[in-house]
């Protein structure tokens, strides 16, 4: 699963350095292969996920007449399921990638959803850290480690961030009030990212290290890391928005 994601990450880099034959190429055009990607793992799970639900309904309805051929043929021979699955994932891409107009639609579609949604998320990530001081840390040490909230909050306003951002947009997307707020959720993530390990250390404190917490560790240094790149792009803006991402 790790080597999945690590892959899905890289991926985008490396069809624009093959396309463009370079090494130095521009954010959007990783932005865009990104979205590609991204929608044709959406659409292609989609797809086996109705299809196998098909088969799921045709077995079920052969099993009140007391036939159990297909439930055998559909989900007990691995031969036909690895060849099947295979067979949509093929069907999947391929057509993803002649459906050129209808990607760009769906891609632009999010990036509006999320350009709505965004300022959203950025005021509740501001009115939760305005909040801490008044509750006390003691709040991060409860029964269930909120570590893993705060590291989604992180990873939310990362992503939304890029969607919007694309690439290096000339006009702010936002007015000037609302880019602000924006801009001090981006400053407070390391923040977040800190709280994250404090709370996963009280967990460790009290019962010890697991798989699971060592990469929790590992998955908050790096998004710790991410955070500060993002608050830095936002200290050394200037003219454009967000200019030295």
């Amino acid at each position: 699963g790790s080597l999945c994601v690590l892959v899905f990450i890289a991926l985008p880099w490396l069809q624009t350095c093959i396309k463009n034959k370079q090494w130095n190429v521009s954010y959007a055009t990783i932005y865009d292969h990104l979205c590609t990607n991204a929608i044709t793992v959406i659409f292609t799970l989609l797809l086996i996920v109705l299809f196998w639900g098909i088969l799921w309904l045709c077995v079920e309805l052969f099993k009140q007449l007391d036939i159990h051929f297909f439930h055998h043929l559909f989900f007990r021979n691995n031969l036909f399921i690895y060849t099947i699955n295979g067979f949509l994932v093929g069907v999947g891409i391929r057509t993803c990638r002649l459906q050129t107009h209808l990607m760009k639609a769906v891609r632009n579609l999010l990036t509006l959803m999320v350009k709505g949604l965004l300022p959203v998320l950025s005021f509740v990530a501001l009115i939760f850290i305005t909040t801490l001081p008044f509750v006390g840390l003691d709040a991060l040490s409860g029964a269930w480690s909120p570590s893993a909230l705060l590291m989604i909050m992180v990873g939310l306003l990362i992503t939304a961030i890029n969607i919007v951002y694309k690439s290096g947009l000339k006009i702010p997307p936002y007015s000037t009030p609302v880019r602000m707020m924006v801009n001090a959720s981006l400053l407070v993530l390391p923040l977040y990212a800190g709280l994250a390990l404090y709370a996963i250390s009280i967990r460790v404190n009290e019962y010890g290290w697991t798989p699971v917490r060592v990469w929790g560790y590992l998955v908050i240094i790096v998004s710790f890391f991410f955070s500060c790149g993002y608050a830095i792009a936002v200290i050394r803006s200037r003219k454009s928005w967000l200019h030295p991402l």
